[in-house]
């Protein structure tokens, strides 16, 4: 019997290739819109902005000869104060780990090199799904009431969005969530993500809390911590839904109440259905009556988009220059060709983190980004790897952080559209 690779295998070498396939999707659709706004680099603790809120609404008429003139009034202004929020991320290492992957002969890659540029890579990743929400940190909701103790919970509103599919969307073994109820901490959490079983499910490592239902789950600081201004509730940058809202949401939009100033709600439609041309189109009249609405790009999911193309499907088909060969498909299939289907020639652009049901028209030309700290390392010291003195070990610990945070100071020039029609593929954003 010949020698064959079966009998063989013992003596054989694996042999790797020389680099780390990255696994994660890193694209930030939402996040690289917004930041094509104006930016500020700016000091203090926050930055100011004055609007112009109210025309002179009482001073203009006509006047026939003789009669009485209009009483005098004047433009009202107010000032919006924009807080600089802190973004932070740390990475953790031991030096014989440092030390073994500096050579090309000792690893594939450099750890602390690998370590730095992936923290920057999912801070802006978690900037990004912040983005698409409204500053409120929420990343589920308990839905009904687990058992006492129960290492496990059913979980809706992904986003803090009422929802009823894939409620661990954005929630990812070893996160540490606490459960926010009353504006306070649940008393034995937080809780480390041990598993995500299905779209509605998550397992914890361990819970001796009683979940109730609508608990908030939000990121928290590490397990041990007891006050909620240690989690993300209510802390992150001010996201698209906050900005382009009616004051669902978000009413007291950086300080200014939305039903105190109409002028600064945006036009959202509730319940919006099966999606349309003429849906569509007024609701683009109705942003460029209110604030002069000039919209450069319409923003959804990707289940959005397809219920939107779904529109056409009939009609596409033998729209082809050669009707023996006809084509379901569309621009969007080529997305990562930098390919996009339009309304009305207006590029439409999906985004992984943005909730489902919803359509976005957005005219950008109001954004604005105010920057106090652009994303740094840590090295006041004259080093970025400072030794962890807390635990006693040989272990360097390193914080990259910014503070900045963005607004829209004409939220009328956009406008949104919830609950349409859509069919959802549940995912786990990893």
């Amino acid at each position: 019997m010949p020698q064959n690779l079966s009998n063989f295998d013992a003596a054989l070498r694996d042999i790797a290739a020389p680099y780390v396939v990255s696994q994660v999707n890193y694209k930030t659709t939402a996040l690289d819109l917004a930041q094509e706004g104006e930016s500020e680099i700016a000091d203090g603790r926050r930055a100011r902005v004055t609007l112009h809120v109210r025309r002179n609404y009482s001073g203009v008429k006509s006047t026939p000869e003789g009669r009485t003139l209009p009483t005098a009034g004047q433009q009202s202004f107010v000032p919006m104060y924009i807080p600089y929020i802190d973004t932070t991320g740390r990475i953790n290492m031991t030096v014989q780990v440092i030390d073994q992957s500096e050579g090309n002969r000792g690893a594939f890659i450099n750890a602390l090199m690998e370590e730095m540029s992936g923290l920057v890579r999912d801070m802006v990743q978690y900037r990004n799904e912040a983005m698409c929400g409204y500053g409120s940190g929420i990343l589920c909701r308990v839905n009904g009431n687990p058992a006492a103790n129960a290492t496990s919970a059913d979980v809706d509103d992904p986003g803090g969005i009422t929802q009823a599919s894939n409620g661990t969307r954005f929630l990812n073994p070893g996160m540490i969530v606490a459960a926010v109820r009353n504006n306070a901490i649940v008393a034995n959490t937080p809780l480390t993500v041990d598993s995500v079983t299905d779209s509605d499910t998550v397992v914890f490592q361990a819970n001796t809390a009683d979940l109730a239902d609508n608990d908030i789950l939000t990121r928290a600081a590490s397990t041990t911590v007891t006050n909620v201004e240690d989690t993300d509730h209510n802390v992150p940058i001010m996201g698209l839904l906050g900005m382009v809202d009616d004051g669902g949401l978000v009413n007291q939009y950086f300080g200014l109440n939305r039903t105190s100033y109409p002028i600064l709600q945006a036009r959202v439609v509730a319940n919006a259905g099966a999606i349309s041309g003429d849906l569509i189109q007024r609701e683009i009249d109705v942003a460029e009556q209110r604030g002069q609405g000039s919209i450069v790009v319409h923003l959804m999911h990707h289940s959005t988009r397809r219920a939107y193309l779904n529109v056409m499907e009939n009609d596409r088909r033998y729209t082809g220059a050669d009707l023996r060969n006809p084509d379901l498909g569309t621009k969007a299939s080529q997305v990562t060709k930098g390919q996009y289907v339009a309304f009305g020639g207006t590029p439409i652009r999906e985004e992984k983190h943005f909730p489902y049901g919803v359509w976005m028209g957005l005219d950008n030309s109001s954004f604005l980004h105010f920057v106090s700290v652009e994303g740094r390392w840590e090295d006041r010291g004259g080093s970025i790897l400072q030794l962890d003195t807390a635990n006693s070990t040989h272990t360097f610990v390193a914080l990259f952080y910014m503070r900045d945070n963005f607004s829209m100071t004409r939220p009328n020039s956009s406008f949104r559209l919830d609950g349409l029609t859509t069919s959802v593929v549940a995912l786990n954003l990893a």
